[in-house]
């Protein structure tokens, strides 16, 4: 089962970041558990920082789906930047956004004090 968990949530991410459509640095974790966005947030930032990325986008949602309403995939984002120590904002005009700020410098400085 844990195969074929990981197998659909890597199509899942797959289906949802398909190149050209969206824009570089923006990435949807809709349809994933918690744990598997945040494995594949953990992703993308170690290659949005390789590639110079200074921000990335996490298109989390904003639980309106979720079990009760309440979102999940949104506040673990905020805690991984969080224990990187990176800043982090939610647009106001799209909260089931999170921008994560990727600060310049060599990878093995990271992470640093806000």
């Amino acid at each position: 089962m844990k195969v074929l968990n990981t197998v659909a949530a890597h199509m899942y991410f797959r289906l949802n970041n398909t190149p050209g459509r969206r824009p570089l640095g923006h990435f949807d974790l809709h349809d994933l558990r918690v744990g598997e966005a945040v494995e594949f947030a953990e992703e993308m930032i170690a290659v949005a920082r390789m590639c110079g990325f200074s921000k990335i986008h996490f298109i989390v949602g904003k639980g309106i789906h979720s079990r009760k309403g309440i979102a999940r995939i949104k506040p673990a984002i905020q805690d991984l930047a969080e224990r990187y120590q990176l800043y982090y904002y939610i647009p106001p005009e799209n909260t089931g956004v999170v921008v994560v700020l990727l600060p310049e410098g060599d990878a093995e400085q990271w992470p640093r004090s806000r």
